[in-house]
């Protein structure tokens, strides 16, 4: 397993940069209008039919084919609306973006309130449905955001230092010397673990803003962003963890062999991006 992790980081992260650093903005652009559609269909095919068993409204209740083709339906119009906004956000004015944003919204609560005629259903149906958006969509607007931010997008390999970094030392330094348990909902995750991904994704940051001359921003900033965005990281795993529970599945997805799905991969950079973006927007 963890042979699978290094070599799928191995080829993986060089693409990502390759991307990021040679391609034209519309390619970059392109590459998060994917990465919005897969966060969709990934966070949504886990929660929906999890919402539909929470409430006792399970196949036995409505019919296999019944129930399979709500949700088919569901994620699909979670997918048009991530993408129709993601497409907004690159391409309109923000109060364009902020309108279909809001109008996607208050549409995705109509389709989950008339999904169903029982109310228990219709409302945990809505539900999912916006937890799925706001936790697969707004964070890649924020990432959006941070990419056109500065030369080379400069910020957005801050960004994904800070977290990688810390997931790294945290998965290594839990394996080896973990002792104490961090949380129930994330038996493998470890105190010792946390604080060595949060000195590392400390010394990420140093070690980037080094790498561009300290021109990223102050030390202050920089040390600030490193160890809150390593800390935001960490609760990102968690929040990822527990929807995992809920949905009672091991891994988001499968499009990565060894990491899981993309959420698996990204969970982290998900809560960290706004913070980033929020002191890097105050500081500019």
């Amino acid at each position: 397993m963890l042979k699978t992790r290094i070599l799928t980081a191995a080829v993986g992260l060089p693409c990502v940069i390759y991307i990021f650093v040679a391609c034209p903005q519309w390619v970059v652009a392109l590459f998060l209008l994917a990465v919005t559609g897969v966060s969709i269909f990934e966070c949504a095919s886990m929660i929906l039919p999890a919402c539909d068993r929470l409430v006792g409204e399970d196949v036995e209740d409505i019919g296999v084919d019944e129930q399979a083709f709500d949700i088919t339906l569901m994620i699909g119009f979670c997918f048009v609306v991530a993408c129709l906004t993601f497409i907004a956000a690159v391409n309109w004015s923000k109060d364009a973006m902020n309108g279909m944003m809001i109008f996607g919204l208050l549409t995705t609560i109509c389709v989950g309130v008339f999904s169903s005629s029982k109310i228990d259903q219709a409302v945990s149906r809505t539900m999912g449905m916006l937890v799925s958006l706001a936790y697969s969509v707004f964070p890649w607007l924020v990432i959006w955001e941070i990419v056109i931010t500065g030369k080379g997008a400069r910020y957005f390999f801050l960004l994904i230092a800070i977290v990688w970094s810390g997931d790294t030392a945290a998965y290594f330094a839990g394996k080896y010397f973990g002792r104490h348990k961090l949380s129930r909902r994330s038996p493998n995750k470890t105190i010792e673990g946390s604080v060595a991904g949060l000195l590392a994704s400390t010394l990420a940051a140093i070690v980037m803003n080094l790498l561009y001359d300290s021109t990223l921003a102050s030390w202050f900033i920089i040390i600030s962003i490193g160890f809150f965005g390593g800390l935001l990281g960490q609760i990102g795993d968690l929040v990822e963890s527990t929807l995992k529970r809920f949905a009672r599945v091991k891994d988001s997805g499968v499009i990565f062999p060894g990491h899981g799905g993309l959420l698996d991969r990204v969970d982290g950079l998900v809560f960290s991006a706004p913070f980033v973006w929020l002191i890097l927007y105050a500081n500019t």
